[in-house]
């Protein structure tokens, strides 16, 4: 029994994987390719499936007789023989709306990285698509499944046996070993019911999704509790997602008129002003929305925010834990971001306020919020920006009569020049509790004061960050023809000198066979971005030593050998665009910008304990 069972799955996966008949015409088999590539069995299967123990000749051989023959590997079937499976499948109504794109997006983003594949399928909110979808995503074999399901009341089509997450919408009848997670959409209603009231609006309307949903459902309990307990008055329009916009329509043209909308969605206040223009109305009433985690400000609504990238990134966390069984489900219990509380007093006929601070990217976007900050509070900003030499120099002539209200610098120059140029922060005002709150009590000594004063805030964080193109590091025929030239594994490094290594090899000048045109990218001409690059460097040569009286002091050689490795790293760049922010120019080594990445840790060998 057990030899008929063993010949029975080995069938079955040579079935799957090599598909001998599709459509009556024999499709090409691993033996095919051996004896088109002249070598044997165990060869073309080593390579197939991705094994570094064959020769790039070899390799070669067998990708153009896999190539002439037509042959696909199958990936399923791959699985299926290693006996495990790394498949997630998330199934949600649709994917054009933001909060499900924002959920999906956070779960990949936490799984990618542990090598999971992440399939994302829609059901139209329709029940005998959910139930088609769920029996095509069990036959991957999933680790998980995460769902926003259509039914109200029992899931069906997928047995529950805990591997089944359900988001946003909770089930009367959860499947056993189930899970969900989801906001708290009725103090959602709640908090939005009671800001709705206390802006003074006692007639409103409740534009929400099908309430047989338990999120929409719990949303309009919860308004219509506060409301009810407040005496105001409030109606509900409640429809599918497909009839959002008709619902629209029937809300603005009711006999009633409503002072306010409370909605459930982000995508309410755009189909609300559409249904408006139709009917020539210039104007709506005020709309509080919930919405996800915008970083741009929610224009035409109040906005209510549900963080669904963070509960998608809680979710991809769960489900990694699965596996080795550390699975934590505290990590499916979420909190509503909700309203931001920022009281703005406007300014009536304020004077310029003058601001000096860094050229570069930060100093862009601030420039580009100025007219909102302005428009909100009634003070015009006059931003004044140099670079990095300038403004030092410029910061120590103010430190004797400064033109400027408000000073940006970097948190270096703090105990040189920090109580010349500041006027202490008052430590007393809530305000200012509440913001030092959010801070770790450890910055302060080294961000925000000088001696007992709280002269200044931490304004944006600098850090870097290396990646890796994890494709390049995970092809066989890479893999073989690295171990052939370096004699040594092709890995992700862990000191500068792997680094370089490896960064020599992907760059074509020193190595024709590259697939990429260089090996790295740094940026040059201007001194902050060299001790970026450079101080990392000297710390894993052990180049640096702080002396009992606080001063860094060199050691001349290692400084030198640090010095020598940074200037050879050039040679792996593309030197013409040396003066420009590098998006990697397909090097295997990248700052931020393509896709794929993998952030490379690179273990520094006199500091084993810092990474960078």
């Amino acid at each position: 029994m057990v030899r008929l069972v063993f010949k029975l799955k080995i069938e079955t996966i040579q079935f799957l994987e090599y598909n001998v008949h599709r459509g009556g015409k024999k499709m090409a088999t691993i033996k095919d390719i051996a004896a088109l590539a002249g070598v044997s069995h165990g060869t073309v299967s080593n390579v197939l499936n991705g094994r570094g123990n064959v020769s790039v000749e070899k390799i070669t051989l067998v990708e153009n007789a896999a190539r002439q023959l037509g042959y696909t590997i199958n990936a399923q079937a791959r699985q299926l023989r290693k006996g495990t499976s790394k498949r997630v499948g998330v199934i949600v109504p649709r994917i054009g709306i933001k909060r499900y794109q924002d959920l999906y997006l956070g779960i990949e983003q936490e799984l990618k990285g542990r090598g999971y594949e992440v399939d994302l399928h829609y059901t139209n909110d329709l029940t005998h698509c959910e139930e088609k979808i769920l029996e095509d995503v069990e036959a991957t074999n999933p680790i998980a499944v995460v769902l926003v399901s259509a039914f109200g009341g029992e899931v069906r089509g997928l047995r529950g046996d805990g591997r089944l997450i359900l988001a946003e919408r909770s089930v009367e009848k959860m499947p056993e070993d189930a899970v969900y997670c989801g906001f708290d959409y009725g103090l959602a209603g709640r908090e939005m019911a009671k800001r709705c009231l206390g802006d003074g609006h006692r007639n409103a309307a409740v534009f929400t999704g099908n309430t047989k949903y338990s999120n929409y459902g719990r949303f309009v309990k919860g308004i219509q509790e506060v409301f009810a307990a407040e005496g105001g008055n409030v109606r509900v329009f409640s429809s599918d997602e497909s009839l959002q916009f008709h619902t629209a329509f029937e809300l603005l043209t009711d006999r009633e008129e409503f002072d306010a909308v409370i909605a459930s969605d982000p995508e309410a206040p755009a189909c609300l002003a559409a249904a408006a223009s139709y009917r020539g109305r210039t104007s709506l009433p005020e709309v509080y929305a919930v919405t996800g985690k915008e970083l741009r400000p929610f224009s035409g609504a109040v906005p209510y925010e549900l963080n669904y990238r963070l509960c998608g990134r809680r979710i991809g966390k769960y489900i990694g834990g699965l596996e080795p069984g550390t699975a934590d489900e505290s990590l499916l219990r979420l909190e509503n971001d909700g309203f931001h509380h920022c009281p703005v007093k406007v300014c009536a006929g304020a004077e310029d306020l003058k601001l000096l601070m860094l050229s570069g990217p930060t100093c862009k976007a601030l420039e580009q919020l100025l007219p909102q900050f302005t428009e909100k509070t009634g003070i015009p900003v006059r931003l004044m920006e140099a670079g990095y030499d300038e403004l030092y120099r410029t910061v120590k002539m103010c430190a004797q009569s400064s033109p400027y209200d408000l000073i940006r610098l970097d948190m270096a120059w703090m105990s040189e020049l920090g109580e010349a140029l500041f006027s202490p922060l008052p430590e007393g005002e809530s305000w200012l509790r509440e913001i030092m709150g959010n801070f770790s009590a450890s910055l302060g000594e080294d961000y925000y004061r000088v001696g007992d004063k709280c002269l200044t805030l931490p304004f944006d964080p600098s850090v870097q960050i290396l990646y890796y193109r994890k494709d390049l590091f995970e092809d066989a025929r890479i893999r073989r023809e690295y171990y052939e030239v370096c004699k040594k594994q092709l890995k992700v490094p862990e000191t500068f000198a792997e680094y370089d290594e490896i960064a020599r090899f992907f760059t074509r000048r020193f190595h024709k066979n590259s697939p990429v045109d260089y090996g790295t990218s740094l940026v040059f001409g201007s001194s902050i971005v060299a001790a970026s690059d450079y101080l990392p460097r000297l710390r894993a040569e052990g180049g640096m030593e702080v002396g009992a009286d606080g001063r860094v002091k060199l050691r001349e050689a290692q400084a030198v050998r640090a010095l020598r490795s940074y200037r050879d790293a050039f040679l792996n760049t593309d030197r013409e665009d040396q003066f420009l922010v590098a998006q990697g120019h397909g090097g295997v080594f990248r700052r931020p910008g393509g896709n794929e990445h993998r952030v490379c840790k690179l273990r520094l060998h006199h500091a084993p304990q810092q990474e960078i």
